[in-house]
């Protein structure tokens, strides 16, 4: 079920947010001062602003995906309905982008024998000059193979843009915003960050080892070799590392020695024509989204849009919540990736069905699939940066499937396994903890 009162809820709490600046977390913040001070890292390099943020609600794509509904809590801000055509119809947004994420070069190392770095990301987001007014986005970098232990800066790639790589490997982004403005600017930001622990009292923390932050227009297409600065984002003229300063900043010398800063290499384009309507189906809020997620959220619109569109042709009004398994759990979904992952390797998009038949199959493999797995009590939290974690995970997943295909040629049916009887020490409970009513017979 999904509770009308509770998607309010949770709207109001971000809409009453302060509008302040991000301050680090003071953990984070002595362990970065006590690396400077041993000279284990470059003097640019800071507790990470964004990593903390990334566990609030209101800077996850999950929060952004809420629907916005009308004072009435019958229908939704930007789905309408249309009586001339009988349809539910969308509002338009006002920016819209494709971002490549191309590699980023000579970052400088982290080079204290007391620090172990245990991975490293980029972490994206949209800016207004006040504070961030989209999810906050997270995609892991490694690095090349060909990386030599004694260099002093090293060079991130990112995973190839395919159809099935998994959501927080991306490189490639859906950009969406309805608050672009040309009489306002309007900011892509994007920070560099780095994992790490330290050996002698095991503590971990995040630091952000470079961001660069571009105004936004609707050019067609823009790219971009733009340098990293140091210190924190709402910072100007900090060096990432001291010893730029010794680097040429005029003529030829100039141009060479810039080449030699860190810097990161990405793109902004227009969206692809042949895809447009699949864009224009999500929310009007500002989002960042992985290319090969947008499937999934479309899904996700098309089910709030027909669970409207039954309000609309039932014969009686009624006050029920939305009766969607989907809709109720798919932000918990959300926030692991490698279920995700699962879903779309599940279903394969089939042409000759129409839209109706493909939202019907879709829910049901999510349904009997999915679903269940949320509930699986041996699979452990989804941890971005715990990679032994992650692949436990996926071994978990593996496991699953092949004792579905045992049981179940044609079609898998997790939920079969989830009420096997010598199964039940692994689930979790089911709760029920909805009140449906209705207003139908009051008069």
């Amino acid at each position: 079920m999904v509770p009308i009162n509770h998607i309010q809820l949770q709207s109001k709490t971000y809409k009453q947010s302060s509008r302040s600046r991000i301050q680090p977390v003071t953990s984070a913040s002595i362990l970065v001062d006590a690396f400077k001070t041993n000279n284990y890292i470059p003097s640019g390099f800071i507790a990470s602003d964004l990593a903390p943020l990334t566990q609030q609600n209101q800077y996850k794509l999950s929060f952004m995906l809420i629907p916005q509904m009308t004072e009435s809590n019958f229908a939704f801000t930007d789905l309408y309905w249309q009586n001339d055509t009988d349809q539910i119809s969308i509002q338009d947004t006002e920016y819209q982008k494709i971002l490549k994420i191309k590699k980023c070069l000579k970052i400088p190392k982290i080079k204290g024998s007391q620090i172990r770095v245990l991975g490293r990301c980029i972490r994206i987001c949209l800016y207004d000059g006040f504070t961030i007014i989209s999810n906050i986005h997270s995609t892991r970098a490694r690095l090349s193979g060909k990386s030599n232990a004694n260099d002093l800066t090293e060079d991130w790639y990112f995973a190839p843009n395919k159809k099935n790589t998994i959501i927080d490997q991306q490189c490639q982004f859906l950009i969406r915003s309805n608050e672009y403005d040309r009489s306002q600017h309007l900011y892509l930001l994007i920070e560099l960050s780095q994992l790490c622990q330290s050996k002698v009292n095991e503590e971990k923390c995040e630091i952000g080892c470079g961001w660069i932050m571009i105004s936004i227009d609707n050019s067609e297409k823009n790219n971009y070799n733009k340098r990293l600065h140091g210190g924190h984002f709402y910072e100007t003229n900090i060096l990432l590392n001291s010893q730029y300063k010794n680097l040429h900043s005029q003529g030829l010398a100039g141009k060479i020695d810039r080449y030699k800063q860190a810097r990161i290499q990405f793109s902004l384009e227009s969206r692809e024509e042949h895809n447009d309507l699949l864009y224009n189906s999500l929310p009007l809020k500002s989002m960042i989204v992985p290319i090969n997620l947008v499937e999934i959220l479309v899904f996700y619109r098309n089910e709030l849009a027909y669970q409207l569109q039954k309000r609309y042709h039932s014969n009686s009004f009624s006050t029920v919540p939305l009766d969607s398994i989907f809709l109720s759990t798919f932000y918990q979904t959300l926030e692991q990736p490698d279920l995700i992952y699962l879903l779309q390797r599940l279903y394969h998009r089939n042409k000759k069905l129409s839209n109706q038949e493909q939202r019907k199959e879709f829910i049901k493999i999510y349904e009997l699939s999915i679903y269940p797995l949320l509930f699986y009590r041996l699979l452990p939290s989804y941890d971005f940066h715990n990679l032994p974690l992650l692949h436990q995970r996926k071994q978990l997943l593996i496991d699953m499937l092949a004792k579905l295909k045992k049981e179940k040629k044609d079609q898998p049916d997790i939920l079969a396994i989830l009420l096997d009887p010598n199964l039940t020490d692994k689930w979790a409970p089911f709760t029920t903890n909805e009140i449906c009513f209705s207003l139908q017979k009051i008069c």
